[in-house]
């Protein structure tokens, strides 16, 4: 079944591309497309995602032409109360993965 993934700032930029359709079996879930595109678990909890325009999880199912959009959510402003460990460094994304499949 094909779904389409579109990617959002510093991801879009990570992988070089805006977004693309894939094709994936019946049954996938998020997070299989999210391993797909080699995000490790460490990076999927960092994640915003949507299916469909509504708010998604990674063991969201998906269905034939579902639209996925994920994104990095970007802080900001007052800092207390904030975690070292919920906060994810931009320059550990992998610059060179490799391009999503046409």
């Amino acid at each position: 079944m094909q779904v389409r993934v579109e990617l959002f700032g510093a991801l879009r930029r990570a992988h070089h591309t805006p977004s693309q359709s894939l094709d994936v079996p019946q049954g996938c879930t998020v997070r299989d497309v999210l391993d797909r595109l080699a995000f490790s678990a460490s990076e999927q909890r960092h994640l915003s995602i949507f299916v469909n325009e509504a708010s998604a999880t990674p063991d969201t199912i998906l269905h034939e032409d579902a639209r996925i959009k994920i994104l990095l959510p970007v802080g900001g402003g007052r800092q207390s109360g904030l975690r070292a460990d919920r906060n994810v460094d931009l320059m550990m994304l992998p610059q060179n993965k490799a391009k999503l499949p046409v």
